[in-house]
C-alpha cells in the first residue's frame, strides 16, 4: 500500500461527495472557495465538521482563511485567473535574450 495515494483517496472519499464545486483536496491541502463570504463560512464549517467527525485535526498555524488570492502547487490562484508563481518563473523572466545563433542554440 502506497501512503500518499491512499491518503488522497481517503480525503476524496471523506470530503468529495458533492462538494467539488467549492473544495479542492490535494493530499493534506484543502482549498475551499466560495462566491460570497456567507457561502464561504458555510463551506468552511461543513468541511471542518466533516474532518472533526472523522477525527482529523487541522493545524491552525498552517491555515489561511478568507483570502482573495493564494499560492497553491506553484500557481497563484484568485477568482479571475491561475498564473505561475513569480518565484517559479523568475529564472525564465531574467534570461537575457540570445545575441548570436550560437547562444540561441546553446539555450535550446
Amino acid at each position: 500500500m502506497n501512503g500518499p495515494p491512499t491518503f488522497q483517496r481517503i480525503m476524496h472519499n471523506l470530503i468529495g461527495n458533492g462538494r467539488w464545486d467549492y473544495v479542492v483536496v490535494y493530499l493534506d491541502d484543502i482549498l475551499i472557495f466560495s462566491k460570497t463570504f456567507e457561502d464561504h463560512k458555510r463551506h468552511l464549517n461543513e468541511v471542518l465538521s466533516i474532518l472533526n467527525q472523522a477525527n482529523f485535526q487541522v493545524n491552525p498555524e498552517k491555515c489561511t482563511i478568507t483570502v482573495r488570492e493564494i499560492e497553491f502547487l506553484s500557481d497563484v490562484i484568485n477568482k479571475d485567473q491561475i498564473k505561475p508563481s513569480p518565484e517559479k518563473i523568475r529564472a525564465i523572466i531574467e534570461l537575457s535574450p540570445s545575441k548570436t545563433l550560437n547562444e540561441a542554440n546553446e539555450f535550446l
